[in-house]
């Protein structure tokens, strides 16, 4: 009886993978995989349950993100203070994270504070 009932609880979790993509620069982009695939992979990956950030510095962030449909980003500034900073925002976006995915709730985009607050204001 425990291992059918273990059967049956493993085929009802829904697991939660969340991939943080910390980039300094362009300077190692891939010769393995293009724009395209790397786009691809993630889109089959996201209706599994994935979600995807990415964090990077010294290039436009917000459009190469939306290129491969990562709608979580954030900019930090290359020096000691901005890499500081960046993961102190990191780790409260994943506290966040992870509460919302207690409570069963996405955030439009989890690093942006008044995205976020949009949908918590009362008229």
């Amino acid at each position: 009886m425990f291992d059918k009932d273990q059967r049956q609880i493993k085929g009802n979790i829904r697991l939660k993978v969340m991939v943080n993509i910390l980039a300094d620069g362009m300077g190692n982009a891939s010769k393995i995989y293009s724009g395209k695939k790397i786009k691809k992979m993630i889109e089959d990956l996201k209706t599994k349950g994935w979600t995807f950030a990415y964090i990077g510095t010294d290039y436009d962030i917000e459009n190469f993100a939306d290129s491969i449909t990562i709608r979580h980003k954030m900019y930090f500034h290359k020096s000691d203070s901005g890499v500081s900073e960046m993961f102190k925002k990191e780790k409260l976006a994943k506290m966040k994270y992870y509460k919302n995915m207690a409570q069963i709730k996405m955030t439009e985009d989890y690093y942006d504070e008044d995205k976020n607050n949009k949908g918590n204001q009362t008229n």
